[in-house]
């Protein structure tokens, strides 16, 4: 069991103990000063990546015996994954600084794990280190959302390594008998990796059966704890599948077009993730060409393990189709590709044993580094663009929070410059309707009643200096209160269809300029307290006034598209249904809010993208 702490032991010494002299001698190491750079270089992306979609949620706790009630809860209601899901709430209730070292430190030991796998040895050449982890870095699905996502890294990147650690006294060949207590700690060791992933997790149990046949098939040996290990691993495993959170998870997703519509579909991915150059296509033709060459060569005693570890790749995203999770080349790819990638690795490693592979060997790592350069610059640019938008959100949402508003409208985070590297690439951010689940818990995290996000325009026109307290109230009646109130406020009114609820309230407060259009129940108007001149220019379907030097046209039709507020020819209704409420600040000469209120106790400030 202290293999895995005795090959990471100058991995964790160059991490965590790099100032002591004695230790700054192991980076004249080529792997070691290898496994710094990777360490830096994955520190560096961790850092720059936030926080989003499911950080929120499993963040919130009230103390450390709550995170086991919670994921109980998750376990009956959701998922099984408990052991990945227990890691990310315990790095989410700490400081993010604590997740940034410990994962890019994970990270190293699982470029190394899967040196020693593909290598069957503790001694391994740089390059062979190399290789693993751009192979990774290059070609494991979304890797933003596997690696550098707080509860995706979790779910992916750990318990791959905590199956490939596992796994590692099966590789070595440990065929001698051990003691019981080394037996027992095999078999709950087996347990936590079969409880990590679905597809991984019976992967896990593949390999480690075709790698216990392949010792046996050599030494005639079968020692026992190498049998209760894999118990313990199909324990965990039946654990995670039989949590009746699944079937309520699985209702989630909805098959249209019949059984075999589903399955074709399904079985079309399938073959499109083994096959195509934005799945494992490449890997496999090296895997391909490499058995080629050694069949060729009668090299022996590497051809069977890469089989196991590959096969048992193909297996675990074939095992997509039981599942009613459609199969993409997603982050559930993830222990697969790992898989296939040792696959590969184990059949080049006796090339890079010889003087001409060798030579091979260090072109393709040139090669492959050449393409991560540019893909690890463009990461930068994405992720540092990213975190610098985020940062400036929860800026401004506290600020808003310290002048009272509890119900602000964010800015979504831009994505034109998304890459794979991005945590938010593919996942939801906070949505433009308060109910969504992000939006929620993202409220309780920021300590708001509510938040609505909105286009990056529409929040630099109206809400990044809009007024905390006409966002902050949540009826039309304390809204119409605020602007009767405040006489620096100017509302300008239209709607479309007009409820009797809207035309209620607006009668009670005896404040609306302009008359209803004939022949239907909408209305536009000015809604403000105290003396105040317009200059009327009436159009056909609405009408237009002056307003401190600012042309302003309402218009109201049943179609909310075209019940409009625009100022100096910027629309700033949202073109959604109800009684649309534009604020003009005279003291700041400028928008401050813009509000669509559904009902009297339904406010709706979302903009979509057009």
């Amino acid at each position: 069991m202290n293999l895995i702490y005795d090959n990471s032991y100058s991995t964790i010494l160059i991490t965590v103990q790099f100032m002591r002299s004695d230790r700054l001698k192991q980076l004249k190491h080529p792997t070691n000063r290898l496994k710094a750079a990777v360490f830096l270089l994955l520190f560096v992306l961790n850092f720059l990546t936030v926080k989003t979609s499911d950080d929120l949620g499993y963040s919130i706790n009230h103390g450390f015996l709550d995170l086991f009630r919670q994921e109980y809860i998750q376990y009956m209601t959701w998922t099984g994954r408990s052991v990945a899901h227990i890691i990310a709430r315990s790095f989410l209730a700490l400081p993010k600084g604590i997740f940034n070292l410990a994962n890019s430190l994970i990270f190293c030991i699982h470029v190394e794990l899967i040196c020693i796998h593909a290598s069957g040895k503790k001694n391994y050449s740089p390059i062979l280190y190399a290789l693993s982890a751009l192979l990774v870095f290059l070609f494991v699905p979304v890797f933003g959302q596997t690696v550098l996502w707080e509860t995706g890294s979790c779910n992916y990147l750990w318990t791959t390594t905590i199956i490939l650690a596992f796994l590692l006294p099966y590789r070595l060949d440990e065929v001698k008998e051990r003691t019981l207590p080394y037996a027992l700690l095999m078999g709950l060791f087996g347990i936590l990796a079969g409880w990590t992933n679905e597809n991984t997790g019976g992967a896990c149990i593949l390999v480690a059966m075709g790698l216990t046949f392949y010792s046996f098939k050599n030494t005639k040996r079968f020692p026992s704890w190498k049998l209760i290990g894999i118990l313990g691993s199909i324990v965990g495993f039946l654990i995670m599948i039989k949590a009746p959170g699944n079937a309520v998870r699985a209702a989630d997703f909805v098959v249209s077009g019949g059984r075999a519509y589903a399955f074709v579909h399904d079985l079309f991915n399938t073959l499109n993730v083994l096959g195509s150059l934005h799945g494992q296509l490449l890997l496999w033709i090296g895997i391909a060409v490499l058995l080629g060459v050694h069949v060729h060569n009668s090299v022996k005693g590497v051809i069977l393990p890469a089989s196991i570890y590959s096969l048992s790749g193909a297996a675990a995203v074939g095992a997509i189709l039981l599942s009613p999770v459609p199969v993409e080349f997603d982050r559930s790819m993830y222990g697969a590709t790992i898989l296939v990638i040792i696959g590969f690795l184990t059949l080049l490693a006796p090339v890079n044993e010889t003087k001409t592979g060798k030579l091979s060997c260090v072109v393709l790592t040139a090669a492959l580094a050449g393409l991560s350069i540019f893909d690890y610059a463009q990461a930068l640019v994405d992720l540092s663009y990213t975190r610098y938008q985020y940062q400036n959100r929860e800026s401004w949402v506290k600020e808003q929070a310290s002048l009272g508003n509890r119900n602000p409208v964010v800015p979504v985070i831009n994505s034109e410059f998304f890459t794979t590297y991005n945590a938010m690439y593919g996942l939801n951010d906070i949505l433009d309707y308060p109910e969504f689940v992000n939006n929620v818990n993202y409220s309780i995290t920021h300590g708001l009643d509510s938040v609505t996000s909105t286009t990056v325009e529409k929040w630099n026109e109206i809400y990044r200096n809009g007024s905390p307290e006409l966002m902050n109230a949540r009826t039309l009646s304390d809204y119409l209160t605020l602007l009767n109130e405040n006489p620096d406020f100017i509302g300008l009114v239209t709607c479309n269809t007009l409820g009797i609820e809207h035309g209620a309230v607006l009668e009670t407060l005896g404040k609306v300029y302009g008359e209803p259009l004939e022949g239907s129940s909408n209305l536009y108007g000015i809604i403000h307290d105290g003396d105040f001149e317009v200059e009327e220019n009436g159009e056909p379907g609405g009408i237009a006034w002056v307003i401190q030097d600012h042309y302003v046209w309402v218009s109201s039709y049943d179609d909310p598209t075209q019940s409009d507020i625009l100022m100096d020819q910027v629309e700033y209704t949202n073109d959604n249904s109800g009684l649309s409420i534009v604020v003009f600040s005279q003291s700041q000469d400028r928008v401050v809010d813009s509000v669509t209120w559904k009902n009297s106790e339904t406010p709706d400030r979302t903009y979509r993208e057009s």
